[in-house]
């Protein structure tokens, strides 16, 4: 069995993040910006509005003690009972270990109380859109959101428990 701990980010050791965020410069390269310390910080900080700081679970998913993923979710949004995945990037990529953390996070998740999951991904995104699909997300409607070059197009997808 496969042993992965959650290592919450904090401004002290947003280091850890950037393997993960380097190694998914093609991501970045569709928002228009380059994975960087600051990129990370900023993930930090970012959150819908009216979010309460206990809400954001935002940090690095450590396998061998090697940073493997970053997973950023927030709870209890926008409903009480749903969470919204903002970030789930991987460093390596095809081996299915996306598969297995949103395997582990929806459990977690359905034993804590919350039926539902939404996210939202690049409409450029192709291979992330199915990822999302492939795993049960429906889409729900489409929007923008804020990049680095401005606004970008983003499809809402959500899947309930």
């Amino acid at each position: 069995m496969v042993t992965r701990q959650f290592i919450p980010l904090t401004p002290a050791n947003l280091a850890l993040a950037l393997p993960v965020y380097q190694a998914n410069r093609d991501y970045f390269a569709l928002m228009g910006e380059t994975p960087s310390e600051k990129t990370i910080a900023a993930d930090l900080n970012d959150g819908p509005a009216g979010m309460q700081p206990d809400q954001k679970h935002f940090g690095v998913v450590m396998q061998a003690r090697r940073p493997v993923a970053v997973l950023d979710v927030v709870t209890g949004y926008p409903g009480h009972d749903t969470a919204y995945i903002g970030l789930l990037l991987v460093a390596d990529k095809g081996q299915g270990l996306g598969s297995q953390i949103l395997a582990e996070l929806e459990s977690r998740l359905k034993a804590g109380g919350y039926q539902q999951i939404g996210l939202a991904v690049l409409s450029n995104n192709p291979r992330g859109r199915h990822f999302w699909a492939q795993h049960g997300f429906v889409a729900t409607g489409s929007g923008t959101a804020q990049a680095a070059d401005g606004q970008v197009g983003v499809i809402n997808y959500q899947k309930t428990l």
